[in-house]
């Protein structure tokens, strides 16, 4: 989001139109946008074994209450297995697998 002419603000960020067992959540809760300023924020994507595999479009709102703006994204959901394992006690855990 970019400030025009000015314009300070604290805006929020919501995402709408996930499917079920998938969240959205972002890296900073409120996030201030100063005078002639911009900025950006980590989009944190959850989902459960029970998400559907399949891509879904949903949408992204950035608002603080008077002005609003939306973009639609897509969130692509897959088959993936993860598993974790210790090599040997004397070492720490290790990811193997494929994401």
């Amino acid at each position: 989001m970019n400030s025009i002419a000015g314009y300070t603000t604290e805006v929020n960020l919501t995402c709408e139109g996930l499917p079920a067992g998938a969240s959205c959540r972002f890296g900073a809760g409120g996030w201030s946008v100063l005078p002639g300023g911009s900025g950006s924020a980590l989009l944190i994507m959850n989902t459960t074994s029970g998400t559907p595999m399949g891509v879904y479009p949903f949408k992204i709102t950035v608002s603080d209450g008077t002005v609003s703006s939306q973009v639609t994204a897509t969130l692509g959901v897959g088959d993936y297995s993860v598993s974790i394992g210790a090599r040997d006690k004397n070492r720490p855990a290790e990811w193997h697998g494929l994401l």
